[in-house]
């Protein structure tokens, strides 16, 4: 996620960060990886690919919500 673009962003992982190695929260393994689980269930993954505004601001929402991120996370 990136302040500059409201989707998700796909990285090369030779040049990413790992910050926090375990995962927390419900995840869903489908085909093709392990997605978090209200993503998936609120139908947004396609509408945050798009970049659509309204869809990274609900799973913006979600996150807070569900402590999975700080209150103040723009």
């Amino acid at each position: 996620m990136s302040k500059s673009y409201d989707g998700l962003l796909a990285y090369d992982s030779s040049v990413v960060k790992i910050t926090d190695p375990i995962l927390s929260g419900d995840f869903i393994y489908m085909e093709g990886g392990i997605f978090y689980k209200p993503l998936i269930d609120g139908n947004l993954l396609n509408d945050l690919v798009e970049g659509l505004p309204d869809a990274y601001n609900r799973f913006i929402e979600i996150l807070k919500a569900e402590g999975q991120i700080y209150p103040d996370f723009f």
